[in-house]
């Protein structure tokens, strides 16, 4: 499906556009990593630690913890993101601006979806954890890049395929929410 995205957004833009798209989400998934603090591989180890001994209230507790940290420093990453772009303004093209700009919004999407996959691969839902963005985001992404193939190629931009990720990300964000509270223990819940 990867694959199939790639080319399909290379095609739809061209070499320039595709290029600007390109440096965009590179720019994007550089600064998720930072902003996941390493929380996503500690949670699949607390989750399961805690889901063995059934201590619920330090699990709620954890998933508290690491939402609040991951959140705010996602927070934090935007915000010195745009405060870059907009001192950068008149060095980078508008486009290329307008790009990372919007995409500065699926730091925190990508930064606690892959929490809510560690969370889910900890309470040994290995599969499921990995539908959301593995399958779901894509198949979303296609799809809306055939629709605009189809019906609207000429409005196509790099800014337009950025909002696509963005619609496709919270889908998948959404799916993987439901996922977990679907699968999360009862005992959880009301853990205090």
């Amino acid at each position: 499906i990867g694959f199939t995205i790639a080319t399909l957004t290379a095609r739809l833009l061209g070499p320039g556009g595709f290029g600007i798209y390109s440096f965009a989400m590179a720019v994007i998934s550089f600064l998720v990593i930072p902003s996941e603090l390493g929380i996503p591989a500690l949670a699949t180890r607390e989750m399961a630690v805690n889901r063995a001994k059934s201590d619920w209230p330090r699990m709620r507790g954890f998933i508290l913890w690491a939402h609040r940290a991951i959140g705010t420093f996602s927070v934090v990453l935007i915000v010195g993101g745009a405060a870059t772009l907009y001192l950068r303004a008149d060095v980078t093209n508008e486009q290329q601006t307008r790009s990372i700009a919007l995409g500065l919004l699926l730091v925190p999407l990508l930064s606690l979806g892959a929490l809510r996959a560690a969370m889910l691969r900890g309470l040994r839902k290995v599969v499921l954890c990995q539908l959301p963005e593995m399958i779901i985001k894509p198949l979303l992404v296609v799809t809306a890049l055939a629709l605009m193939m189809v019906f609207a190629r000429d409005r196509l931009t790099p800014s337009v395929v950025m909002v696509i990720q963005i619609l496709a990300t919270t889908v998948a964000f959404a799916f993987g929410l439901y996922f977990y509270f679907r699968n999360r223990p009862p005992e959880l819940a009301q853990a205090r």
